[in-house]
């Protein structure tokens, strides 16, 4: 997959980028990722570092929408979307945190 300090034409409009927790599909383990949301895009780094190796790149217009994105009920700072029938979980430290990906995420897929 790709870099962060690639040549990426995705990577050109960055709407939000940080660190969240995201909850591992096999393995149900909470790991810190790097996460990055463009217009058409969410990816995940194992961290920040330029050459960072990307462990998920989802399309966002094609593959899901709004309704595929909800609160998580068991975690406080917690969210979630689904997307072709596998839910993506994702927490933060804060609650304000968590709101603003929220937000930026819902805005993202509204278009």
């Amino acid at each position: 997959m790709s870099s962060i300090n690639n040549d990426n034409p995705q990577l050109e409009k960055i709407i939000k980028k940080g660190f969240l927790y995201k909850k591992s599909r096999y393995l149900g383990v909470w790991k810190r990722r790097y996460i990055v949301l463009t217009q058409n895009y969410i990816f995940a780094y194992v961290d920040d570092h330029p050459n960072s190796e990307c462990t998920m790149n989802l399309t966002v217009a094609d593959s899901f929408g709004p309704k595929h994105l909800q609160l998580e009920n068991e975690n406080e700072y917690g969210f979630s979307f689904s997307n072709e029938g596998v839910v993506y979980c994702f927490k933060t430290n804060q609650r304000e945190e968590k709101n603003a990906w929220f937000d930026s995420l819902r805005e993202t897929l509204s278009y």
